[in-house]
């Protein structure tokens, strides 16, 4: 069975590859991305089989609208104003980032049977629609940061 630890260590082993890191936060920005969604869906791919996607896209949705775009907006407007509060922020919302990731992973878990595409097609799916541009091309380089 998944577990929370798992998942985190593997989004901490993704976000350390600096090229993976800049790629999400781009698509981020540019078309609204979750990047705990995209962490989930490369990991599943690994782990295990597809679930129910919408509840967690739309759990993820909820969550980036009203907690973690308001800190991470706060986060970027203390970078140059000041450098510790700014760490403290920084920390909050990781840890924040962590605790959506344990919400995700426990729907995850709850629909564990297998439901419709999973893997490279579900990422391509879900870059769709959030309106990324050449989602195909796009879900390809993020799976090769997976292999």
């Amino acid at each position: 069975m998944p577990n929370k630890d798992d998942f985190w260590s593997y989004a901490v082993k993704m976000f350390a590859q600096p090229d993976f890191a800049a790629m999400c936060i781009d698509l981020q920005d540019t078309y609204g991305t979750d990047s705990n969604c995209i962490l989930l869906i490369t990991w599943q791919k690994l782990s295990g089989p597809a679930v129910a996607w919408q509840r967690v896209f739309d759990l993820a949705e909820d969550w980036q609208d009203t907690i973690l775009r308001p800190i991470r907006s706060t986060r970027r407007a203390l970078k140059d104003q000041d450098a510790a509060l700014y760490k403290q922020v920084k920390t909050a919302e990781l840890s924040i980032e962590r605790h959506c990731q344990e919400k995700l992973l426990a729907v995850f878990v709850e629909r564990g049977g297998c439901v419709g595409d999973c893997g490279d097609d579900m990422l391509e799916g879900y870059l769709e629609l959030c309106g990324v541009e050449d989602a195909q091309s796009v879900s390809q380089k993020i799976i090769s940061f997976v292999a």
